[in-house]
Order: C-alpha cells, then structure tokens, then sequence
C-alpha cells in the first residue's frame, strides 16, 4: 500500500489500496516545460487524433522526448482549452474509451 502523503484529503487515502484498478503502461501525455511554452507529447497514433485546429505534429521517428507520437506547442493560454481536448482523446484512447474522437 502507498503512503497517503496529503493529510487534507483523507477521503482519498482510504481508497488506496492494493487493488486499484489497471493503469496503462505509460501515460497518455508528457509535458515538457520550456522556457516561453509548454511542449505536450501525446501518446496517440497520429491519424487517430481528431485536430481540427491542425496544432498537433506528428513527430513519429524523429527521436524527440516523450511517449508518444504527436507534439503540441502551448504558447496561449487561449489555446489551452482546446490542447486539454487533445489530451483527453489521447487518454481516453489509451484507457480504451473508443477511438478518442471526443
């Protein structure tokens, strides 16, 4: 059993136990801090994800940090709504809610 660390929320660490339930082998984004943006990697095919704004690259190959194969640059906070929908399809992709096409 995991130490329960946050002494506010003791709620939470009753709910951690041995038995909690399968997580996925890596995780479905990385977030890389620059200095003027934040770079997320997701961990999704990159013809699975549905970007209509076109912000994501596919960087299959190219040896960059990361699990995944696509890169957003978050530079505005203004897009910042939008990037966290991209997250979430790779997410839900990778917990097996579908194909992500939130």
């Amino acid at each position: 059993m995991r130490a329960c660390l946050d002494e506010r929320a003791p709620s939470a660490c009753a709910s951690m136990t041995n038995s909690s339930p399968p997580r996925p082998m890596s995780g479905a984004v990385d977030v890389l801090p620059k200095e003027e943006r934040v770079r997320p990697t997701l961990n999704v095919p990159f013809h699975k994800l549905h970007d209509t704004r076109g912000l994501a690259e596919d960087v299959t190959n190219l040896g960059r940090w990361g699990h995944g194969d696509v890169e957003v640059s978050l530079s505005a906070p203004e897009k910042l709504s939008y990037v966290l929908g991209l997250v979430r399809q790779a997410f839900e992709r990778q917990m097996g809610n579908g194909e992500g096409e939130s």
